[in-house]
């Protein structure tokens, strides 16, 4: 299976478009104030950030220049970063400094989540991040800043930040694991009948997967409440085998985003592993984490798929 690249635009690309914005952005907001380019470290894809150099700050107002670049002009590119750094301002009224005083050992351990990455587009930030892998991906650790807004940002866990707290690899992971399936429970939906939810209801839920029914040889959607982060399941042992048990047999995974788990029992029939081809080359704009198609055998664990 040919691999398929995870970066739209290069780096030099990112970087040279940023010089051109940041003039600009300095003209609008004055020679008092700090715009700077970062190589930030985001996971799943090389990034490059304006951010607004604030003293003192935690948290910087930032954009990221990937989301500037359909923009056909360097013009309206700026115009575009400056409104999403004033927002960024605006939501920083919400961020207190006792909710980051708070993010103590015990707090990380209540709220840590795995997050998962692809490990040949995120080599350097594995190289500064505890991780702990899965074949040709890997599990980032990241927890929420108590922040009083819709959504809440999340914080990539470091080395550093790891050993000033004390923890082993090995608590970090049971920590996360535990998190990651107590914030999403894991819920199954055969891929046919969700698809007819959706259309009739706008929604679905799917079953939890301690009453799942997977007897029948067909894909399933595995899934949460929320519809996200559904690909870390694949670095939770538990939950593969939990699988195994509802289908009573060895089966194949997907993960092509961060946000998609599919399986499919494997029943002996040579064309399952052929259906997913033709599957994923018809939805190739999924593809943002990984191309491979996994096996999971009841005995043997994980690996890839032979196809």
């Amino acid at each position: 299976m040919e691999e398929y690249s995870l970066k739209e635009y290069s780096m030099e690309e990112l970087r040279q478009t940023a010089e051109a914005v940041v003039p600009l952005l300095q003209e609008m907001f004055g020679e008092g104030v700090e715009i700077d380019i970062k190589e930030d470290l985001q996971v799943n894809r090389a990034a490059v950030v304006i951010c607004l150099q604030l003293p003192g700050a935690m948290v910087l107002p930032a954009v990221e220049v990937r989301d500037l670049m359909e923009l056909e002009t360097v013009e309206e590119m700026a115009d575009a970063a400056a409104v999403m750094i004033q927002d960024g301002l605006r939501q920083m009224k919400n961020l207190r400094p006792e909710n980051l005083d708070a993010i103590t050992p015990a707090y990380v351990l209540r709220n840590v989540v795995l997050e998962v990455v692809n490990q040949k587009s995120n080599a350097v930030l594995l190289d500064r991040c505890p991780h702990v892998k899965a074949l040709d991906l890997a599990g980032v650790y990241c927890v929420p800043m108590q922040m009083d807004l819709p959504q809440q940002v999340m914080c990539l866990i470091r080395q550093d930040n790891m050993e000033a707290m004390g923890f082993t690899a090995d608590q970090l992971y049971a920590a996360a694991k535990k998190n990651t399936l107590r914030k999403l429970r894991v819920r199954v939906s055969r891929l046919d009948q969700m698809s007819a939810r959706m259309d009739r209801f706008s929604q679905t839920y799917g079953h939890a997967l301690a009453r799942a029914d997977m007897g029948e040889d067909y894909w399933y959607f595995v899934d949460n409440w929320c519809h996200t982060g559904s690909a870390s399941y694949l670095l939770i042992p538990e939950v593969l085998e939990a699988l195994g048990e509802r289908m009573g047999k060895n089966y194949y995974i997907s993960v092509p985003n961060l946000d998609m788990m599919l399986v499919y029992p494997d029943s002996g029939d040579p064309s399952a592993p052929q259906m997913f081809v033709q599957w994923l080359q018809g939805h190739g704009d999924w593809k943002t984490l990984s191309d491979h198609l996994y096996y999971y055998h009841r005995t043997k664990g994980l690996s890839l798929a032979d196809i």
